[in-house]
């Protein structure tokens, strides 16, 4: 966590094109303010998880996993809580590459990440 925190605080963060697409194309956000949005996550202890390789139960070094509040608190106007799925890669500079977002509603089919 003290990697992400100095990360993010200095201004060490890139936003990769898939998670960029989203950003712009589907929630017109600026990612300067997604950049923002994690940090906020960060400071105030949201939780953020180790993640597992797709075929097996082996943990992936330097890649994270988390479900960020990226709505005004007052955005009430669905019924989404606000959060996204956000993974984060560590490189081995300790730049953070934001590499993938994308709204994270499950409506009954798949699995959320736990809070």
């Amino acid at each position: 966590m003290d990697v992400l925190l100095r990360a993010f605080r200095e201004g060490r963060v890139r936003v990769m094109r898939r998670a960029l697409n989203w950003l712009t194309g589907s929630w017109c956000m600026s990612p300067d303010a997604f950049i923002v949005a994690i940090l906020d996550h960060l400071e105030t202890g949201g939780r953020v998880f180790r993640k597992f390789e797709q075929t097996g139960a082996r943990l992936l070094p330097d890649k994270y996993q988390a479900s960020v509040w990226i709505r005004e608190p007052d955005d009430d106007d669905d019924y989404d809580d606000g959060t996204v799925y956000v993974e984060l890669i560590v490189t081995g500079t300790e730049v953070i590459l934001i590499c993938n977002a994308h709204e994270h509603e499950d409506r009954g089919r798949g699995l959320r990440l736990p809070f």
